[in-house]
């Protein structure tokens, strides 16, 4: 029979050496989505072609959406 103290060694051995689980992002989607609209603000912000006048309204659209996920991301 083992000892107690043999036994406790090998809990602690076998906790120490088990893999820890690493935590989930929370709402991983969301965070991809909100990396792709900072993204695409970027590359319209360098572009020099304005499409017609639709780069403001793109950039209009992708800050209000810019907004949106970092609100949902908060409202958790």
């Amino acid at each position: 029979m083992l000892s107690r103290t043999t036994r406790l060694a090998a809990l602690l051995a076998v906790g120490l050496t088990a893999p820890v689980m690493a935590r989930a992002e929370p709402h991983p989607a969301i965070r991809q989505g909100l990396r792709a609209v900072n993204q695409a603000i970027a590359v319209l912000r360098r572009g020099a072609h304005d499409f017609h006048g639709h780069r403001v309204a793109a950039l209009r659209a992708l800050g209000a959406a810019r907004q949106q996920l970092i609100m949902a991301l908060h409202s958790d």
